[in-house]
């Protein structure tokens, strides 16, 4: 029997391989066919996800007389689009064919931009020059709060939800799409390069003199085919970010845009689209065994802990995704039961329950120098059994209270007898022994402590 995890695997995988084939495609049709080295590739790959966060959520505001803003009430105004889209396929469908199409054009006016004053220039100066075209579209993205909510990002609206009324995911669908344009475009990119005009590049890419001698607009063809290949490099962008339902400039950096698809085309070869087939294929493949298999082995089922601080910051975050939910639980401590709002995630596999626990804000109950470490970060554990530190097994997280307050010099603990911590292996400041293994113990005068097991990790967000 197939196992859940492997028909996830499997569809991510060839969702994002279906993405990344689509702009290591027309990276190769630059420089592997025309031999145009653009290490600029985020910029049409970032403007296409910038036109999908821009662009479908207004005209469904403006449609719909939503009278809020799009960016500062992101998350309001997404949500209540979402509730008539699914009642409207027709112009669900109209937004996303209609903002695919933008974003192309998007995308070959800004491969026009970026060309046009350096199309002229030999390959290294064009290539230094394209890199900052690239890097110029992040920190506007990043800065520039009305296009895509700055350094926060925008949920975008999801165009297919109206397929659930058929018992289908909306995001699998997206995926389904991704995958029919990639290979719509292979195939076009395929015919293309055996058409006369894909013999002209190679031979633009092998000598401009040659080429212009018989005469050929080298100039003019080059330019050309940054623009479409722009275009092509855009509509991947537009679908990632209708896959993700959201966008954020941080996400379209120069490594992950740029020298990835690099590597694909070189591991495949240049001017090969079979090639860079196989090249994205292994790359891609590569990277979602490291994400899925390894980093996998941590427990997918979680509770984070943090004080008023973090929950501040975290639950401002929350908001913004469709599938985080607010419920009440109860958490036993001690064999005394309190209850607490809880804000649920799921995200990737993993189920989070965020947690504020009040007596993280005690005025008197942390060291001075831990007060803001503690009140500002994440705390991450299990929810079902998992070895512990000593090798046992215990159901969750334990907190408990210990009969006297912890006295101590050695590193990482205070000897004031107030709330204290003491961390081995990577998450300990100073090592205070050679346990690899994440711990962590929380003392304190008023007799409470959390011992924690082997995969609890910390997180400092504020």
């Amino acid at each position: 029997m197939i196992s859940p995890e492997l028909i996830v695997f499997v569809r991510d995988f060839v969702i994002f391989y279906s993405i990344y084939l689509i702009v290591a495609l027309s990276l190769n049709l630059e420089y592997g066919y025309a031999g145009v080295p653009n290490f600029g590739k985020v910029l049409s790959v970032a403007g296409g996800a910038f036109t999908a966060g821009f662009l479908p959520g207004r005209i469904a505001t403006w449609v719909y007389g939503i009278e809020l803003s799009f960016v500062d009430n992101n998350a309001q105004v997404v949500a209540e689009i979402n509730k008539l889209l699914i009642q409207n396929p027709l112009f669900s469908i109209s937004i996303f064919v209609v903002t695919i199409a933008i974003a192309a054009l998007v995308g070959a006016v800004l491969g026009f931009i970026a060309s046009y004053p350096a199309i002229r220039l030999r390959e290294d100066y064009l290539s230094i020059t394209l890199l900052a075209m690239g890097e110029a579209i992040q920190v506007i993205g990043y800065n520039y709060t009305p296009l895509i909510g700055g350094t926060l990002g925008v949920r975008i609206p999801n165009t297919f939800l109206w397929v659930e009324n058929f018992g289908l995911k909306s995001l699998d669908v997206v995926g389904f799409i991704i995958i029919c344009v990639s290979i719509f475009i292979f195939i076009y990119l395929e015919r293309l390069v055996r058409t006369p005009l894909g013999r002209m590049l190679r031979a633009i890419r092998d000598s401009e003199d040659a080429a212009e001698s018989l005469g050929k607009d080298v100039t003019r063809i080059r330019m050309k085919t940054i623009m479409v290949a722009s275009m092509i490099g855009a509509i991947g962008g537009a679908l990632y970010a209708f896959r993700t339902v959201n966008v954020i400039s941080k996400s379209y950096s120069r490594g992950i845009w740029t020298f990835w698809p690099w590597v694909m085309v070189i591991v495949g070869g240049a001017a090969n689209n079979r090639g860079v087939l196989l090249g994205t294929f292994g790359f891609v493949e590569l990277d979602e065994i490291i994400d899925n298999f390894i980093a996998n082995k941590a427990p997918t089922d979680m509770m984070v802990f943090m004080g008023s601080r973090a929950y501040r910051l975290i639950s401002k975050f929350l908001k913004q995704l469709g599938s985080s939910s607010v419920d009440s639980r109860r958490l036993s401590v001690d064999g005394k039961s309190f209850d607490f709002n809880v804000e649920h995630l799921s995200y990737g596999g993993y189920e989070f329950d965020f947690v504020h626990v009040p007596i993280f804000d005690h005025p008197q109950l942390f060291s001075a120098t831990l007060v803001a470490d503690v009140n500002g970060s994440m705390y991450f554990v299990p929810k079902d059994q998992v070895d512990t530190v000593d090798n046992g097994r215990q159901p969750r997280m334990q907190i408990r209270y210990t009969p006297t307050p912890f006295m101590g010099s050695a590193a990482n603990k205070s000897s004031n007898g107030m709330i204290t911590e003491w961390r081995t292996g990577a998450l300990a400041e100073i090592p205070t022994s050679s346990t690899m293994q994440l711990h962590t113990d929380w003392e304190t005068a008023q007799g409470l402590e959390c011992l924690a097991v082997k995969h609890f990790q910390k997180y400092r967000v504020i």
